[in-house]
């Protein structure tokens, strides 16, 4: 599937120059906002990007090598996977390292180890009975979707909480979890925030160097949070503690739809099936979103000229970005002592 982005048109005319160049000061990428950016660093006529780096500068110091890895997303926060070393700019102290030979700057989004958790959390609440074959056979669909490098985790909610399948990259195993599932006397109750509170836990996002784990977790429900009025929907956000999820809502008459788009914290987060026969779209689009995400984060890495010890600033851009924010770049400081 094609991301879908914001662009804007050029602009053509000199009033609304002059209304881009005033916001942008008084916003993200300023000189006065960012000391020490190249000159002329105003939002270009390219596409939106926000920048974001994890961790600290990873350096080897014997060879003068630095690693950094920064995640690229778009307007609407999905993963950007399709850059290369032309778009980015890599300054240490303001220095151009990506067209500097000796630098030999490398880019690749390949080439660290990936494991994707991925945890499926399914409503089987009353409400959905009479339509549990179909459930099954679109969690099935995601699940045959899936890549060498994902695992996923199965529970299912009603009242009570339960955890069917801890994670494991075994498609057999999986598909006999889902078939495990019940057809009927389901419980009337839906205790969505305690299903996402304990699940929630089932993974913790580690994105290193030497490697990286990061997960997602996809809500399946038709209906809202009735069974224990002491928790809050803030309860199960907290839970989350900014943990990517996304749900997949099938229309009914008790969705909370409000309520939901306010968990996943973004509205291109909550994907809508009006009819049951559509929910192995929506699973897979879902499935489409968490792979471009985990594509998104570019390993970054050159020799540094610099041979005496000393405190150097680093900075990463992408070429012709037009965001203005502060997210428009990866600003780290880092030490050459050792070089």
């Amino acid at each position: 599937m094609k991301l879908t982005r914001n662009l804007t048109q050029k602009p053509t005319s000199l009033c609304f120059l002059l209304f881009l160049t005033t916001i942008y000061m008084l916003q993200g990428c300023s000189e006065d906002d960012q000391p020490g950016l190249p000159f002329n660093k105003t939002p270009g006529d390219g596409e939106f990007y926000r920048l974001k780096g994890f961790g600290s500068v990873d350096v080897i110091s014997e060879n003068r090598q630095v690693r950094v890895l920064v995640r690229v997303t778009d307007s609407l926060n999905f993963g950007v996977t399709n850059l290369d070393k032309s778009d980015f700019e890599v300054l240490e102290n303001n220095i151009d390292k990506v067209n500097d030979v000796e630098a030999n700057t490398k880019i690749d989004p390949d080439s660290i180890p990936f494991t994707i958790k991925t945890v499926l959390l399914l409503d089987l609440s009353s409400s959905v009975e009479g339509k549990i074959a179909e459930i099954k056979t679109a969690v099935k669909e995601l699940i045959q979707a899936k890549v060498p490098d994902q695992e996923f985790a199965l529970y299912t909610f009603d009242s009570k909480v339960k955890l069917v399948q801890e994670f494991t990259s075994s498609t057999s195993s999986l598909i006999a979890a889902v078939n495990s599932l019940p057809d009927i006397k389901l419980d009337a109750s839906t205790n969505l925030f305690q299903a996402i509170i304990e699940a929630s836990g089932a993974w913790q996002d580690n994105i290193g160097i030497d490697r990286i784990e990061e997960g997602s977790m996809i809500i399946f429900t038709d209906g809202k949070h009735n069974a224990d009025p002491g928790l809050r929907v803030e309860d199960a956000i907290d839970a989350l503690d900014e943990k990517s999820v996304y749900v997949a809502a099938l229309d009914g008459p008790n969705l909370d739809q409000p309520t939901l788009i306010q968990i996943v914290g973004d509205e291109n987060k909550y994907i809508f099936a009006n009819d049951v026969s559509k929910l192995a779209s929506v699973f897979l689009e879902i499935q489409d979103k968490i792979l471009t995400q985990s594509k998104s984060i570019y390993y970054i890495t050159y020799t540094s000229p610099i041979s005496v010890p000393g405190t150097q600033n680093l900075k990463i851009m992408i070429n012709n970005n037009r965001n203005p924010g502060a997210d428009c770049l990866v600003e780290k400081a880092f030490s050459t002592d050792g070089f």
